[in-house]
């Protein structure tokens, strides 16, 4: 359950926070670059855990970062 949890808490954050990198509509501040990387390094501890796939990982990494060819 907590796992689930975790990994709620970090796509829910990613969807939150992907409408500001990329986009040019809204500036990036020093509170949602801190937001972002806290999130990257929750990815990447996930990644490490194995409770999600490289795939997974880069792919919820672009939508952070606003990459447009992301799914």
């Amino acid at each position: 359950m907590k796992k689930d949890k975790l990994i709620g808490g970090v796509f829910g954050a990613i969807l939150l926070l992907s409408g500001c990198a990329g986009s040019g509509q809204t500036q990036m501040t020093p509170e949602k670059f801190k937001d972002m990387y806290s999130i990257l390094l929750k990815l990447d501890e996930l990644k490490k855990k194995e409770i999600i796939t490289e795939a997974e990982f880069q792919i919820q990494k672009k939508k952070l970062l606003g990459d447009e060819k992301a799914p």
